[in-house]
């Protein structure tokens, strides 16, 4: 089975800021693409999706000329999903434009919500609506990383923006250490009434119990984000390194294929790679 990582991270605090990582020892140091394991599962990884990393503010175009470098050693790199602060509105345009011209990798753009104070607040603002709807002028999608309890001012958002292709990060970040399936149920089937909208299998296993977490906890809600958008509007995600504090690839990889063993061998090659072939537009055969 050959994969398309989605969801794949690289950073060097040697090169750009981070400061989230300086509370996190596990991850406070360089994961660049040698570091990516060559064939997780036995399984090819045919592709990458680099996601930005929530470097310190000002640094998108530096990040994405780092993942450039990174790309000139591991050529599975074939898409971007750069940061650009998409609430300045149509003051950001400038910005879109240096970021597209930097690389014909670049295919998205994630502002980074989960951590917002005032989630709310900020997805009713103009200036975000405004910045989000720019992205298809420019050939680009719109990446959303929330938190389950973010997710009803998410659902209002995406009201607004029938024309923007957005994915849905980590399947939204459902509440699995409070039990919260019946929550995620809601949200998935609200959501997937929008049909540009796609969902991302990544980052479930941090969600849960780091150290503790089973199959039989995280098979309901794979199940759900299958049941909500059906086969042809998921994609594979590791969420690599960040998925180390929690799993393994192999592990995560398994605990996929497990949960998707009923769907047909053409439906399970949509979610692990074709459909993210389509999405991020990355020309493969």
């Amino acid at each position: 089975m050959q994969l398309i990582d989605t969801h794949a991270h690289f950073w060097d605090p040697r090169r750009l800021k981070y400061s989230w990582l300086q509370h996190n020892a596990r991850l406070n140091r360089p994961y660049v693409a040698a570091d990516y394991p060559a064939d997780p599962s036995g399984t090819a990884t045919e592709a990458l999706v680099f996601v930005e990393c929530d470097a310190d503010p000002g640094q998108s175009l530096q990040e994405i000329n780092f993942v450039a470098d990174q790309a000139q050693h591991d050529p599975r790199i074939r898409a971007i999903v750069a940061h650009a602060p998409l609430e300045q509105g149509k003051a950001v345009e400038p910005l879109l434009q240096q970021i597209v011209s930097a690389s014909s990798k670049v295919k998205g753009i994630r502002r980074l919500l989960q951590s917002e104070r005032d989630l709310p607040a900020l997805l009713q603002d103009s200036g975000l609506i405004e910045g989000i709807g720019l992205l298809p002028t420019f050939g680009l999608h719109f990446e959303i990383t929330v938190t389950y309890t973010q997710m009803d001012a998410v659902l209002d958002l995406v009201q607004q923006l029938p024309h923007v292709p957005m994915i849905l990060d980590h399947c939204g970040k459902p509440g699995i250490r409070a039990g919260q399936l019946n929550a995620f149920q809601h949200h998935a089937r609200e959501l997937a009434r929008h049909p540009n909208i796609h969902c991302k299998l990544s980052g479930l296993t941090t969600e849960a119990d780091h150290e503790h977490w089973t199959d039989a906890q995280l098979l309901p809600y794979i199940d759900t984000a299958l049941q909500a958008f059906g086969p042809n509007r998921l994609i594979y995600g590791s969420d690599w390194p960040v998925c180390l504090l929690a799993t393994s690839l192999p592990r995560w990889i398994g605990l996929l294929e497990q949960a998707l063993k009923g769907c047909s061998p053409i439906d399970k090659r949509k979610i692990f790679r074709d459909n993210a072939n389509a999405l991020y537009r990355l020309g493969l055969s």
